[in-house]
């Protein structure tokens, strides 16, 4: 079918069937006539799409067309799946440059450096004539010190391009010049995801007064350093804020300032750079309010400002840098439960004019509909901050885990279909984020 007619079909009736086939057309269709919500469907169905086999190109077209979260999840399914990834035509297609800026990416799940060195030789081996002019270059995004000495010794009387491969190379590390103390350091490359555990703002025990200070801890990237890191403080002092982790980057929005002034502003933490700088303000100043990343873009949940408590939503996104509201909740909530998982926002608890609550509510960004759910066991607010976990919850069904920072009750209480259990937590709290780069 013409994709001019499915357009029009769409306009009218509201309903499009979009197809691996035509779904490039139907994108660049959409971005000629600034068809936002027919763009906003093609992303979807572009996500739900990505394969080994197609990531890096629906990576590729993505970014062209600014298709920025369709770009964040190819990219995210590359890192993770890098080693099927690397097996595909499109990767062994790549030119030298792509091949480069993939094999330089430092959240590659690789778990040894030497599948980033194998996938490199078939890449070389697809075409071995014009590629070995850029061997130099490609080698350079390879962590050599990262490569076990007996692993290249052993693959050095192997097939003809990895010997040449290791003899061009590799001879750092299977000379007499391999690095040591300082030196090996300076040359560290870790691959995969370093977490820390952020802290930001809060009210200083000897002032009483907000804080700007920002910390943080890597107990998985150096366990012989686990000890608080002072950060670049914040621009503004903050308490009853919120914080979340999304794209890269460390979000805190609102809260109260040292003059009990409810704040719309917000900030983001750099890692690479350790800089924060301003995001546009929320469209209410708000306190005590609840955060979620989903899919890349943050959500804002209820609260209070200076004069009354909230029900709105608002939902920000880092990539156009705006906000926009939301659907509101069933109630007005504030020192709630918020937690993101299996592509919905989960609400519980919190209270509202001196009382507290039970009430769970769910909502659903594909049909803007907030609902109802069991109650908890327990009216409870003013919860803390924890990561979650599927080994932190016994019994939990396989598959369910929590994909953003979230809010947990003493005791560990977790959304498991329509019914709550109680378990206990077995993991300390905090904000799982990328290592800052100037720690490494």
């Amino acid at each position: 079918m013409p994709i001019m007619k499915q357009i029009l079909d769409y306009i009218f009736s509201g309903e499009i069937i979009l197809s691996e086939e035509t779904i490039q057309d139907m994108v660049q269709a959409s971005d000629l006539l600034l068809m936002t919500d027919l763009k906003s469907l093609c992303c979807q169905f572009l996500e739900s799409c990505i394969t080994a086999e197609n990531c890096i190109g629906i990576r590729l077209f993505s970014l062209h067309y600014c298709l920025y979260h369709v770009h964040y999840a190819a990219t995210e399914f590359l890192q993770t799946h890098f080693s099927d990834v690397a097996r595909t035509e499109e990767f062994r297609e790549l030119p030298p440059d792509r091949l480069c800026e993939v094999l330089a990416m430092e959240k590659l799940n690789v778990g040894n450096e030497k599948h980033v060195l194998e996938a490199v030789v078939r890449w070389f081996a697809h075409d071995p004539e014009d590629r070995r002019v850029h061997m130099k270059e490609v080698m350079s995004a390879v962590w050599l010190q990262g490569l076990d000495m007996s692993y290249l010794r052993e693959q050095a009387m192997g097939e003809p391009l990895m010997r040449e491969v290791i003899r061009e190379y590799c001879q750092p590390v299977l000379g007499d010049r391999q690095l040591q103390g300082e030196a090996l350091l300076a040359a560290f490359k870790p691959r995969g995801y370093s977490e820390c555990i952020v802290i930001a703002g809060g009210e200083d025990r000897k002032s009483r007064k907000p804080t700007a200070v920002t910390r943080c801890m890597c107990p998985l990237y150096d366990t012989n350093r686990q000890a608080w890191i002072e950060l670049q403080p914040m621009s503004v002092a903050r308490i009853c804020h919120g914080v979340v982790a999304a794209e890269g980057f460390l979000f805190v929005i609102g809260g109260t300032d040292e003059h009990n002034t409810v704040l719309d502003s917000g900030e983001k933490y750099d890692p690479d750079t350790n800089t924060w700088s301003p995001i546009p303000p929320m469209l209410q100043a708000r306190q005590n309010f609840g955060v979620v990343e989903l899919d890349g873009l943050i959500y804002v949940l209820g609260g209070e400002n200076e004069t009354t408590e909230l029900i709105t939503v608002e939902v920000f996104d880092p990539h156009c840098n705006t906000w926009r509201m939301q659907t509101s909740m069933t109630m007005i909530r504030k020192v709630g439960c918020y937690a993101s998982m299996n592509k919905k926002i989960y609400a519980m608890g919190g209270g509202s004019y001196g009382k507290l609550f039970d009430s769970v509510e769910c909502f659903d960004p594909k049909t803007q509909h907030w609902t109802g759910l069991c109650p908890l066991k327990e009216r409870r607010h003013f919860l803390q901050l924890f990561w979650g976990d599927p080994e932190a919850f016994p019994g939990q069904p396989r598959g369910h885990s929590l994909s953003s920072v979230s809010w947990v009750f003493p005791g560990g209480l977790l959304p498991v279909g329509h019914a709550w259990n109680t378990s206990l937590g077995r993991r300390p709290g905090g904000i799982r984020n990328r290592c800052p780069s100037h720690l490494s």
